[in-house]
């Protein structure tokens, strides 16, 4: 082919100098040439492009080593290309089950649009792409926790959407480790103060402001986990507690002087009244079952948790005795325990603060 087009143009050159025609200055267009079935291009200048890309016309092909323009799938560092039956590059599109993007290149190893193309390039229609789901929310079961001094609790967390496709990968932090650590949503009180616990995931937060308070009357009445519950009991001398009883020990075991055994009834009108959201470790909660008397009362330990000495009655008692039936050497399951606040104890309750009468 080469020498083929070195004897047209001596051939060109030789015509032009026997008559003597006068080449112009201005840059004349290149031109396609056709040989056999092959399609080359020759510049203005007597030239034609090999082993490189052109673009002509606004289209871009590539020519072989022999300046042939190329068809068909091509190779060309490391990188296959399609061109159509005149030599055009093919640009973001489905060529039967192979794509190949913006700059001709096939796709490989990549979603296109719903569509998988394996290593090869070609599409995979046994892999199903996901619907992509954003995650829109965050947030944690709890706002704000009050904790003794040495105990855990545990934060739970929902998102929205729940069958998100973003990454789930929850990320927990504390802003102070000395009062709070965190652990995969589990807290650990450290020592007295606040720190704010913060449960991140993707671009969504959510915290939990954490109090920790290291009260005395609280830890003492945890001592007397599992003692017995006696009637009129105010103590381990008495073989036990009962509700009352739980309460002033751990009051006057911490230089509290109430100047009587004070009942139920007694803790609700001698306290300082506080709010629901008011409560802090040590507080007293008057319980109100039925007529105008508090009956019941029980420590609030934060977490909404709280300490209490009960007897179920009859139905629960394993000895089937009722409150004033429990003597001391009694030996059932009515007894001093810690256990959540449930809706009962909320109704008609009455929230005390005993501060004032602390020595």
């Amino acid at each position: 082919m080469k020498k083929r087009r070195y004897k047209y143009l001596a051939g060109v050159l030789l015509c032009l100098a026997a008559i003597n025609i006068q080449i112009p200055d201005t840059v004349l267009a290149g031109t396609w040439q056709q040989e056999e079935n092959s399609w080359w291009y020759q510049e203005d200048d007597g030239i034609w492009p090999a082993w490189q890309w052109k673009e002509i016309d606004n289209k871009w092909y590539y020519f072989d080593e022999n300046g042939y323009c190329v068809t068909g799938w091509r190779k060309i560092d490391d990188n296959w290309y399609d061109f159509d039956e005149d030599g055009v590059l093919q640009t973001g599109r489905w060529i039967d089950e192979y794509y190949v993007g913006t700059d001709g290149r096939m796709l490989t190893d990549t979603w296109v649009g719903r569509y998988w193309v394996d290593s090869e390039g070609k599409k995979d229609t046994s892999i199903k792409k996901e619907k992509d789901l954003p995650l829109e929310s965050l947030t944690l079961n709890k706002e704000s926790i009050t904790l003794l001094q040495g105990e855990t609790a545990n934060l739970l967390t929902q998102w929205q959407l729940q069958d998100t496709t973003r990454w789930k990968y929850m990320q927990w932090t504390s802003s102070d480790p000395s009062v709070a650590e965190v652990s995969r949503g589990k807290i650990t009180a450290v020592g007295e103060g606040t720190a704010t616990i913060t449960a991140s995931m993707g671009t969504k937060e959510a915290t939990c402001t954490v109090t920790v308070t290291d009260s005395a009357v609280c830890k003492t009445a945890l001592k007397l986990l599992d003692a017995q519950y006696i009637w009129g009991g105010n103590g381990p001398q008495d073989g036990g507690v009962d509700c009352s009883g739980l309460l002033m020990y751990a009051y006057t075991q911490n230089g509290y002087d109430f100047g009587a055994d004070l009942n139920a009834d007694n803790f609700a009108r001698y306290g300082q009244e506080v709010s629901r959201e008011e409560l802090q470790p040590g507080d007293a909660i008057c319980t109100c079952y039925n007529g105008e008397r508090y009956q019941h009362i029980l420590l609030y330990i934060g977490n909404d948790m709280v300490v209490a000495s009960e007897c179920g009655g009859p139905t629960v008692c394993s000895l089937g005795l009722s409150c004033d039936q429990h003597v001391k050497g009694t030996k059932c399951n009515c007894r001093t325990w810690k256990r959540p606040l449930n809706e009962n104890d909320l109704v008609n309750a009455k929230f005390v603060r005993m501060d004032r009468y602390k020595t």
